[in-house]
């Protein structure tokens, strides 16, 4: 009977599992990045863009314009009941201004 020594040396496994580890933080990074670009995108369309509108809307008819068309109701969300809320407001701040130059 005979035995043999075999040395395998540890810098091949170790250079491997340090790619593996690289490449595993670069493509979650990248997916994490993929997703925040993702929400912010999403947020600004669903929220901050129709918030915009009701801001413009209401800072000219805070300074005497009362005469802008109403704004444009999607959806059933919250940003759609504020919409709603906004215009039934613009509604009756015209109907009372019409009766006091009655």
């Amino acid at each position: 009977m005979a035995a043999q020594i075999i040395a395998v040396p540890m810098s091949v496994p170790i250079k491997i599992a340090n790619e593996g580890f690289r490449n595993l933080l670069i493509t979650l990074g990248t997916i994490f990045f993929a997703a925040i670009v993702l929400i912010d995108i999403g947020m600004y369309f669903i929220v901050i863009q129709p918030l915009r509108k009701v801001s413009a809307s209401a800072d000219l008819i805070s300074t005497g314009d009362i005469d802008q068309p109403p704004l444009l109701v999607r959806g059933r969300d919250e940003i759609a009941q504020v919409t709603t809320s906004f215009n039934r407001m613009h509604t009756s701040l015209k109907k009372a201004m019409e009766m006091l130059n009655d």
